[in-house]
């Protein structure tokens, strides 16, 4: 017995040594150390370590706290049917109420594309589209689809990896270098998504301090790019040059006396051609603005670039202007060039920028090989192919006066916009619910007389959205006749549902509708 314990007191002292070591030295340090407090700070961490590993309890969720967790039996499967069949999931939505439409019932599948005429899941026959931002009706084109197939073979579906990374090709630089030279600027930019494109162009100059100037009624996207940019944001009634003028002059009062003028940027924010509205910036008195005011100039030219002007520049060349006269132009290619993504074009400092500044630029795959060549083919055909752009005018101002018969509805468009808005002459009075239901039928009307065309549609959140409006959108790629009877079932349509009027020359009057719709 005596051995037992003799063993144990060894034991004991082997155990002791260490930490009686450690007391010691620690006693010395501390009288020898002007500054100790980093023992005790060592000491506290060696006990919360010891605390963790030795001490510390598993966390009871029965218990809500820490504290041991008993084993529990496992379920038998007779329990887990029972469980399962008591259960009853809770709907991820509140219920529709009686006088509400269901969205699903409100989507347009469609199936096929043919030119200008589509299938869409449900109907039979196929039907003219007046839906579509393709004004020239280039993604329909045969030689397009051609080249596509092409160069995926050639290159694959892409790298799925961002420009700056792996994700470049030459299909990408030859699209960015004819862009370039078709704008007449330095160098262009081009971005996988369109909407990334508008976004990440302004959140890459405007930053938290600085102030952007921004036209009432532009797009969500670009509202999306200011809010993403932090910078404080001062709106201008839309159009409204005299608003704009005094939203700068209190810009530049403010910045005088905070002394914020020296470091800050300032942007007036525009489009070229407005979504929302139809109607076009009056961008000469805009520049002279920006000039007067010293700030520079944002301007998505998402639907007027491949719509406007002789060659189809834009809202610099419908006026006369270069397009380098704007710092910062935005466009898209999943408009009149048929393809997907956007691009910015301007001075190289401009577009150096966003190489490493452009979110959408640095953090999106880059877009596939296929779709560089051919937005850069659609660029080619509209340069060799004039005449799109002259059937695309006139199509338009035949549309217009038709549409302008509506009864019940006002055309609020600029006679050179592709994309005609009807609103209603009652939308003063009317409520939103209201206008929205009577466009709905007028869809479905138009949808069952072989025409696809829709409302417009605005998030919920957005307190600057216009007025629900019928949007009309009119491609190149139609005939006349086909344009006649389309603008004319939609007269006949909103005849139909608002009253007031005839037949608009749709179905009645000599037209015929394209395909087998």
């Amino acid at each position: 017995m005596e051995a037992v314990e003799e063993v144990l007191q060894r034991l004991a002292g082997l155990l002791a040594a260490p930490f009686e070591k450690y007391y010691v030295w620690w006693l010395e340090q501390w009288e020898e150390t002007a500054h100790p407090w980093h023992l005790t700070i060592e000491v506290a961490l060696v006990v919360l370590v010891l605390w963790v590993l030795f001490v510390k309890r598993s966390y009871d969720p029965e218990k809500r706290g820490f504290g041991d967790r008993a084993p529990k039996d496992e379920l038998t499967d007779k329990e887990i049917d029972a469980m399962v069949a008591e259960w009853t999931p809770e709907p991820l939505a509140e219920p529709l109420g009686e006088d509400e439409d269901d969205p699903v019932d409100e989507q347009v599948v469609i199936t096929a594309v043919d030119g200008p005429q589509v299938a869409v899941e449900g109907h039979e026959g196929d039907v003219l589209n007046l839906a579509s931002a393709d004004f020239l009706g280039l993604g329909g084109d045969p030689e397009i689809k051609e080249v596509s197939a092409d160069t995926l073979e050639a290159y694959g579906c892409g790298t799925c990896g961002p420009r700056g990374f792996y994700g470049t090709s030459k299909k990408h630089t030859d699209l960015e270098d004819a862009l370039a030279e078709f704008m007449q600027v330095d160098e262009a930019i081009c971005y996988s998504d369109t909407v990334a494109c508008v976004a990440s162009a302004i959140a890459a100059f405007a930053k938290r301090g600085d102030v952007l100037i921004l036209d009432d009624g532009v797009n969500h996207t670009v509202q999306t790019g200011a809010f993403l940019s932090r910078a404080t944001c001062v709106w201008w009634a839309h159009n409204d040059m005299e608003d704009l003028e005094r939203a700068l002059r209190a810009v530049t009062k403010d910045d005088r006396r905070t002394g914020a003028n020296k470091t800050q940027r300032r942007f007036i924010v525009t489009e070229g051609l407005y979504r929302n509205y139809g109607d076009l910036c009056p961008l000469p008195d805009v520049l002279a603005l920006r000039d007067r005011f010293r700030v520079r100039l944002i301007c998505d030219e998402t639907l007027s670039f491949g719509v406007l002007g002789a060659t189809g520049r834009g809202i610099t060349e419908h006026y006369g202007l270069a397009p380098k006269d704007i710092e910062i132009l935005v466009a898209s290619l999943a408009t009149s060039l048929g393809s997907v993504g956007g691009f910015c074009a301007g001075s190289t400092e401009v577009v150096d920028h966003q190489r490493l500044s452009g979110a959408g630029y640095c953090y999106s795959a880059s877009a596939p090989p296929f779709l560089c060549a051919a937005a850069h083919w659609a660029l080619g055909a509209m340069k060799e192919r004039p005449e799109l752009l002259e059937t695309l005018a006139a199509h338009t101002q035949r549309a217009q006066r038709a549409l302008a018969r509506a009864p019940g509805m006002r055309v609020e468009s600029d006679v050179d916009s592709p994309i005609i808005h009807l609103r209603f002459d009652d939308a003063a009075e009317a409520d939103d619910e209201v206008q929205n239901a009577r466009l709905r039928d007028i869809e479905r009307l138009c949808l069952d007389n072989g025409v696809l065309v829709r409302r417009s549609r605005y998030l919920e959140s957005n307190d600057r959205a216009p007025p629900p409006s019928l949007r009309v959108m009119v491609s190149a790629a139609l005939t006349a006749e086909e344009l006649d009877y389309a603008v004319g079932e939609v007269v006949n349509a909103v005849a139909a549902v608002v009253g007031g009027g005839g037949r608009g020359g749709g179905s009645s009057g000599g037209g015929r509708r394209g395909g087998g719709g």
